[in-house]
């Protein structure tokens, strides 16, 4: 599983969420464009191609997390067209309501396969957050 290429989005060090590669670098617009075009879970910027109810349903910010309340460490599993996501609400950093992040990856995982690569990939982000429980399951393929 470690060479399993895992993304992170949502805050690292300060306030401020963004699209993080499992080298720790945080992508660029251009690489934000791209994934957006190509991803089934975009970040959903306004000038996304996808109709806007499906942007905000599918995005990683805000859109793939646990429905309701936003209650910290329980996670939302998805599987779309061969990826995987599992969305989190987490106010460890920012602390202002709607603060979330979420583990994205290419092919079909479980929700303990993307746990345990999350903390090979991500052990400082998977230390913070603490232990995340799934509550839902999404499966759209």
């Amino acid at each position: 599983m470690g060479n399993t290429k895992m993304y992170f989005y949502g805050c690292i060090d300060d306030a401020g969420h963004y699209l993080w590669d499992n080298e720790n670098r945080r992508s660029s617009y251009e690489t934000e464009k791209q994934w957006d075009a190509t991803n089934p879970f975009p970040m959903a910027p306004p000038n996304s191609k996808l109709p806007r109810e499906e942007r905000i349903a599918l995005s990683v910010d805000g859109g793939i997390q646990p429905h309701g309340r936003q209650m910290e460490h329980q996670a939302a599993l998805h599987h779309r067209k061969g990826w995987s996501a599992i969305g989190f609400w987490d106010r460890s950093i920012d602390k202002r309501q709607g603060s979330c992040g979420a583990f994205i990856m290419e092919g079909e995982h479980d929700f303990s396969d993307i746990i345990t690569i999350a903390k090979e990939q991500w052990p400082n982000v998977m230390k913070r957050i603490g232990v995340l429980y799934c509550i839902e399951v999404t499966l759209d393929n």
